[in-house]
């Protein structure tokens, strides 16, 4: 809702949040989006990287850092136009398939609309969102190495563990995911989950250098607990 946006955009967490380009109360939101936020239009394909990804990305010379940001830039649409692609299949199956030989007759597809809308569409976007995340820290515990010391007159007292995380085994582990061939060692039975929204380094590697530079990554591996890591 519009009355929420200026609220949301300034909520001290990662998200995703859809502005439609055609409100009149959209034009103040987007010309005062905070630094940290970035802007994705996804109409003329224009990408405004947070100042932090930016200063991120800078190295030596003036040439690379440019280089640096539009190649993030370039994945960042990629993995927009992909998600977007995903929401409109959920969201709007017909419409999105509307040349596709198995489309339904004008009586059945208006009866699975109306259903659909009864319904609503809230819970399939959700689904894929939650599907999305999950995948995206699928990984990131086991690559993480817990060392934590004790001494015989310490016994009794808590040490703060060291965490240690394993960058080159996380890459290696979305790439196996999004060839196919990542199988963890072990399997639960509550596990339905896809790995439909795998990302390879080959087209998201700046992405995936980012997002291990975030708090919010760091916070969700000191959530973990010790036997989900590697540990002595």
């Amino acid at each position: 809702p519009a009355s929420m946006m200026n609220e949301l955009i300034h909520y001290p967490a990662p998200f995703v949040l859809g502005i439609p380009t055609d409100e009149k109360e959209s034009a103040g939101v987007l010309s005062t989006l905070p630094s940290d936020v970035t802007l994705i239009d996804l109409d003329v394909g224009r990408v405004i990287l947070a100042s932090e990804f930016v200063n991120a990305s800078k190295s030596d010379g003036e040439e690379s850092d440019e280089a640096a940001a539009g190649a993030l830039r370039s994945q960042v649409l990629f993995l927009a136009e992909c998600l977007g692609g995903a929401f409109g299949a959920a969201m709007y199956q017909n419409s999105w398939c509307s040349d596709s030989p198995l489309q339904l007759i004008p009586n059945e597809r208006d009866a699975l609309v109306e259903q659909r809308r009864s319904k609503g569409n809230f819970s399939e976007v959700l689904a894929i969102c939650d599907e999305f995340i999950s995948e995206l820290v699928s990984g990131v515990h086991p690559c993480c190495l817990w060392i934590e010391e004790k001494h015989d007159d310490e016994i009794n007292k808590r040490n703060e563990p060291a965490i240690i995380f394993d960058e080159n085994r996380f890459f290696h582990i979305k790439n196996l995911r999004a060839e196919g061939r990542y199988l963890p060692l072990v399997h639960k039975s509550d596990q339905t989950r896809s790995d439909k929204f795998s990302l390879s380094l080959d087209n998201f590697d700046l992405i995936f250098e980012t997002l291990l530079r975030t708090q919010c990554l760091s916070t969700y591996i000191s959530g973990g607990n010790k036997e989900s890591m590697l540990f002595w």
